[in-house]
């Protein structure tokens, strides 16, 4: 860090300072800022991730242990091999064991467990 300057803080809860779109490296960074929360984040993926799933929404994977919720699969698997000590090779088979649990509302023609389309399976006539 610069002297006299505290350090930048990153990650959760970041606040938007400045949103210029210069390419100079020592000049502003771009920040995404979510229009309901105003969480902010460095990439716009990262915004629209947090819109799709997060902001308004009820935390959807729930831990089978202790009943905690996550916002993501990913971060339910992290505290299961944290807390629980519990380790798969796959997060699939966290999944399918029963240790993650969707508990938030699929999206249209996505796969609760995987966020994956479905395969789908052609109809039989009957007649």
């Amino acid at each position: 860090t610069k002297t006299g300057q505290p350090p930048k803080k990153r990650g959760k809860g970041k606040k938007a300072a400045n949103t210029s779109n210069s390419k100079d490296p020592n000049g502003p960074k771009r920040v995404f800022v979510c229009p309901h929360c105003q969480r902010s984040y460095d990439w716009n993926y990262n915004l629209n991730r947090h819109l799709k799933y997060e902001c308004g929404k009820e935390n959807a994977f729930m831990c089978s242990k202790c009943g905690r919720r996550f916002p993501h699969k990913q971060n339910c698997v992290y505290h299961l091999k944290r807390k629980h000590k519990i380790i798969c090779e796959t997060i699939d088979q966290y999944v399918s064991a029963g240790l993650v649990v969707f508990q938030g509302n699929p999206q249209a023609g996505l796969s609760a467990a995987t966020g994956h389309l479905p395969h789908l399976v052609p109809a039989t006539h009957q007649g």
